[in-house]
């Protein structure tokens, strides 16, 4: 609550788990504006893209109004409650919301939702362009097109609406004056992590929500069905983490680029880039190629039939490919895995693997906590430290051994050797100390060492034989 503001309102509070995770992936921001309880409180969540790209909750609010001043002071404790800006922010068209995100989140870039822009397109048309298969074609075809530049755009717009008589639409016509805040052509340079475009997206977050929020709630009901919300989320990343640690997706190639692909991203993400890597191979071919010193540039053909040029440094191991994938999502595309294939390179540089996208942030909370046994503190947690390094390499090793039943037992061997090994020379003591750090680490807090609340003596009761 905000003692001197209008009542009802509740700021963003986040566990120490969630905080770190949102920390991490909080790059670009979803705000969704639901009205959740017969108090007529509106119900706003922060959502993001996980390391499974699967929608997750940073945190939540409560305003009595949707105007400036309640915005505001929303978006002031969840700054305060993350620790940063996110990078981008989207929303719907709400004026209110726009004013208070500039004013709080002052280096962000404010981008309205294509799902919530679009789904209104056949209640302003009208019944007859409405049913138009061929209008609405050709709307969806350049409005979605996320490779097209910021002019060809603007040239494909002029012909849809020239051809369908829209030239004069009042809303088609402010669609286009504000079309830098909706437009993918003018968010190329920007990594957005594959949240914007997706309508499933958006759908299954009101699916979600709409299940938890209610004109008819009380505040208990509402809290209950949300933290029921939350809990089913972590549910299913927990459930994804475990999958990334013990299993291994099919290959379907032969190519080392697509084994170190298997052993480095979550799975939900390798197979959008064993997606790319099959149709690098066997639907994209180059049409021209030149090289001038170190740099070859190559012109690509891809199954569309778009060309898309590609550029790659054989010293650095730089490339850029026009159609921007790597900048907006942060993966590879065809045209540059069949240019690195071109190169005869076996793995994909490691300035182009970006690390959220990889099994390594499956464990960003696996924290050690210092062991108050050991008496010493323990390593900690993220990609690049030693925890994250152990993992990697394992998985590598499995990538190395796939398919190969001679290396796979030799691996096998070594990790029992190893194990037995480590357990046979492991004190009794640091064995329990290391089991109590883990299971710390996963609760998300340490052991405190005043215990106030002990369990109660046991008592032997007489047992009375009856006659």
């Amino acid at each position: 609550m905000e003692t001197g503001h209008d009542p009802a309102e509740w700021g963003t509070q986040s566990d120490p788990i969630g905080h770190r995770v949102g920390a991490r992936c909080a790059h670009p921001q979803r705000l969704e504006v639901h009205t959740a309880t017969q108090y007529k409180l509106v119900f706003v969540p922060f959502t993001g893209v996980d390391h499974h790209k699967k929608s997750v909750t940073f945190a939540a609010g409560l305003i009595a109004k949707e105007d400036v001043d309640s915005y505001t002071w929303l978006l002031k404790h969840f700054k305060k409650a993350m620790g940063k800006v996110p990078a981008c922010t989207v929303t719907d068209q709400d004026p209110a919301m726009r004013v208070a995100i500039s004013r709080v989140f002052d280096t962000t870039r404010h981008r309205y939702c294509m799902w919530h822009i679009m789904t209104k397109v056949c209640e302003k048309v009208g019944p007859t362009l409405a049913r138009n298969e061929d209008f609405l074609r050709s709307l969806n075809s350049v409005v979605w097109n996320e490779t097209q530049t910021i002019s060809e755009f603007e040239a494909a717009w002029q012909t849809v609406m020239e051809k369908h008589e829209l030239v004069d639409h009042r809303w088609f016509t402010h669609l286009f004056e504000i079309r830098e805040y909706w437009i993918p052509a003018f968010f190329n340079d920007m990594f957005m992590g594959g949240l914007m475009k997706t309508t499933s997206r958006s759908e299954s977050e009101n699916n979600v929500f709409n299940s938890c929020t209610s004109p008819h709630l009380i505040l208990t009901d509402f809290f209950i069905k949300f933290e029921k919300a939350i809990d089913k989320q972590r549910h299913t990343q927990t459930r994804l983490n475990a999958d990334c640690e013990d299993k291994f997706p099919e290959l379907k190639t032969t190519l080392l680029l697509e084994r170190q692909a298997a052993t480095t991203y979550t799975i939900a993400v390798f197979y959008d880039v064993q997606k790319e890597i099959l149709e690098a191979r066997f639907s994209s071919q180059i049409i021209n190629k030149t090289i001038e010193g170190n740099t070859i540039r190559l012109e690509i053909e891809d199954t569309n039939k778009m060309v898309y040029s590609v550029e790659y440094n054989s010293t650095t191991r730089t490339t850029h490919c026009t159609c921007n994938m790597f900048n907006r999502i942060g993966l590879q595309c065809r045209h540059v895995l069949l240019a690195f294939k071109d190169a005869r390179l076996e793995r994909i540089p490691g300035q182009y693997i970006t690390p959220r996208w990889t099994r390594s942030t499956c464990w960003p909370y696996a924290q050690l906590y210092a062991n108050p046994e050991l008496g010493e503190p323990t390593e900690v947690v993220s990609g690049d430290t030693r925890m994250g390094t152990v993992f990697d390499e394992f998985f590598k090793c499995v990538g190395n051994a796939y398919g190969n039943t001679d290396r796979i037992t030799e691996l096998a061997q070594i990790l029992k050797q190893y194990r037995e090994k480590t357990t046979e020379s492991m004190p009794q003591m640091e064995t329990r100390a290391r089991k109590s750090g883990m299971i710390r680490s996963f609760c998300g807090s340490t052991s405190s060492p005043n215990i106030l609340v002990h369990p109660p003596p046991l008592q032997r009761t007489k047992v009375r034989e009856s006659d």
